[in-house]
């Protein structure tokens, strides 16, 4: 009875209240399109046994396997999917509130009051409870590598299964996103730096860990490589190929952009604590292990910087570590108000900065991020969700789509596609930024239907001849941005007057 009231209540029912505020304030559906992907995998694995996007064509386009698999479990057990879906990124915020108070209490001995403001900045944070309604494995991902973390602090190689549970929890992260192979090298090079005189120590650990860590592995990477031919699903070469352009771009710019969405908050009122906290804690003694978190964080900066510099979706890739910048950030600012306590300067400031910071957040947290979820479900329903509806009642089921987006077709409208991102169409992935060739392989592929955005036609022509245009959505969201709106034609070859 204790344990129920013990500060991680309060952290519990937060998060939940945050999740629900969005979820209903949203309308309850999804901000994004491949919250769909998710949905149609876990849908067919759940009733039907198949690991596929459309019913008997077995692929490889979910690059979060283990995610899907929870998501299966409520299709499983019949729950409603909204209900069990949102329920699952509630946990998980709650959980980071949770990890982030034992990290707090743990690595800088801060008192219990202490520790709570922090878990309850992490959970004010918006785009976590953003991420916690979006139907994605953003969250459990964070989770993941947070509770990684905290394994690695007080990691002994000479404890009897710790290299079982280091395996194991690496291959959780790995089915949860493939980036977590960074993480789990990260520590394993530390732990084996701090061990280097016990050679024969470091050998055997090794070996049993990445023994276990195959192990978990072996049936998603044996299926991999039987349905694609990697290792890795279709949808990392994808998406490299898709914005390869990008990688044009100097390599401070990259950086500048894949981590610019980290700083749109509260957070970045946290930057000087933040500062503080590398200054003062890291540079004690026999806390080398703690360096692991910034390494961590500036890793998974410099991956994608490398290999796919984007921000979009509020920086869907890198928010993983964003839980941690927080928390960093707030433990530094409020070592910076005890130290700053015999100083007038310094205690203003300081106290000054500490209340932006929370004021901010729970602004951002409880309101403003509320209405860009609410916007971006909206956009979604309207632009994809809707349209695929009008596809379901109007298109035969049989015929072959050509659409970017799959998620809200493939869900709401299955039927045979055309993937123009190549998630689930390989064959795609050679020809993206070729315009010519994709058009080739719709005609060969007697592609009759196409939906997309005016950027994602091959050519990002609507008045190509080859199109005749059936549908336009009437959806206000995204035009009120200056977004676009979806289209639905039918496809010509060789073209001729609609």
């Amino acid at each position: 009875m204790k344990r129920l009231n013990s500060p991680h209540t309060l952290l519990i029912v937060l998060s939940f209240l945050l999740v629900a505020g969005y979820v209903v304030y949203g309308g309850g559906g999804f901000p994004l399109d491949d919250s769909w992907i998710h949905q149609t995998y876990a849908r067919n694995l759940g009733l039907h046994g198949e690991w596929s996007f459309i019913r008997g064509e077995y692929s490889a386009a979910s690059t979060a396997p283990l995610y899907t698999v929870l998501l299966a479990v409520g299709y499983a057990l019949r729950i409603p999917y909204v209900l069990w879906t949102h329920l699952l990124g509630a946990v998980a915020l709650a959980g980071l509130g949770v990890v982030a108070y034992h990290y707090a209490r743990q690595h800088t001995a801060s008192s219990s009051s202490i520790a709570n403001w922090v878990a309850i900045n992490v959970i004010l944070t918006w785009q976590l409870i953003w991420f916690a309604g979006s139907g994605m494995e953003t969250l459990l991902f964070s989770l993941w590598g947070f509770i990684a973390l905290l394994m690695a602090v007080s990691l002994d190689l000479h404890q009897r299964g710790s290299a079982l549970r280091f395996g194991l929890w690496g291959g959780i992260g790995v089915l949860i996103r493939p980036e977590a192979v960074v993480l789990l090298m990260l520590i394993a090079a530390l732990v084996v730096w701090q061990n280097r005189h016990e050679l024969l120590l470091v050998m055997r650990w090794g070996m049993v860990a990445t023994l276990v860590l195959g192990g978990v592995l072996l049936p998603y990477l044996a299926f991999n490589w039987q349905v694609t031919g990697g290792l890795l699903p279709t949808t990392s070469l994808a998406k490299q190929r898709e914005y390869a352009p990008l990688l044009q771009l100097p390599i401070w710019q990259r950086i500048g952009l894949v981590s610019q969405p980290l700083w749109v908050g509260g957070q970045i009122v946290l930057v000087p604590g933040l500062m503080w906290y590398f200054w003062v804690y890291l540079r004690m003694g026999n806390r080398s292990r703690l360096w692991l978190a910034p390494l961590w964080c500036v890793a998974l900066v410099l991956l994608y910087a490398l290999r796919l510099p984007v921000n979009y979706q509020h920086g869907r890739y890198v928010i993983p570590i964003l839980p941690l910048i927080v928390t960093l950030g707030t433990l530094g600012t409020f070592e910076w108000v005890q130290r700053g306590r015999t100083r007038f300067l310094a205690r203003v400031l300081s106290r000054a900065v500490l209340a932006i910071a929370f004021i901010t957040t729970a602004l951002m947290g409880t309101v403003i991020g509320a209405q860009v979820y609410a916007r971006d479900v909206a956009i979604i329903q309207e632009e994809m969700v809707m349209t695929a509806q009008w596809i379901k009642a109007t298109l035969p089921e049989d015929a072959l789509l050509a659409t970017h987006d799959i998620g809200a077709v493939g869900y709401f409208a299955p039927r045979p596609i055309v993937d123009l991102a190549g998630l689930i169409s390989p064959e795609v992935v050679p020809l993206l930024g070729n315009p010519d060739g994709l058009w080739n392989l719709l005609d060969e592929r007697s592609a009759q239907y196409l939906m997309a955005f005016a950027d994602q036609i091959p050519n990002q022509d609507p008045l190509d001849s080859r199109l005749c245009e059936l549908y336009r959505s009437n959806g206000k969201t995204s035009p009120s941005i200056q977004g676009p709106s979806m289209g639905v034609y039918r496809l010509v070859f060789p073209p001729e007057t609609c």
